[in-house]
């Protein structure tokens, strides 16, 4: 299974379903106590507020560009944004690392080897979910 980075902290209740959805996934298709190989970075949210607030995008572009190249050499195969308003800057991130960046609603038939169903995820709905199929 490959390592995901995770992009978080935006807000750190958001990256922690994320957190606990990837392993429910892991779970249930590896069985047992397996669980999914993960690297997050975690914003200080006020921060990115701020810039936000004050229509910085470029700035919160920046700050992610970096976080994601970070956890792509620590090792992560892939990303995932566990927000849904940065991905206004999604383009941006992208275009700094050489691995996919997955979207936070995602349907996907491959997020990682190992792991072949079809998966949504939503954290900013108000009952986070995660289907398989």
């Amino acid at each position: 299974m490959n390592t995901i980075g995770l992009l978080g902290g935006m807000s750190w209740e958001s990256t922690a379903i994320y957190y606990r959805l990837i392993n429910q996934l892991a779970r249930f298709q590896r069985g047992r106590l397996h669980s999914a190989p993960l690297l997050i970075w975690s914003a200080d949210f006020e921060d990115i507020r701020r810039l936000q607030v004050a229509g910085e995008w470029y700035k919160t572009a920046e700050i992610l560009a970096a976080a994601a190249c970070q956890l792509e050499r620590a090792g992560a195969r892939l990303l995932l944004l566990c927000t849904n308003t940065m991905h206004k800057v999604a383009a941006e991130i992208e275009a700094a690392v050489s691995i996919p960046l997955i979207p936070s609603i995602i349907q996907s038939r491959r997020i990682t080897s190992g792991l072949t169903s079809s998966v949504r995820i939503s954290a900013s709905s108000p009952s986070p979910v995660l289907v398989t199929s």
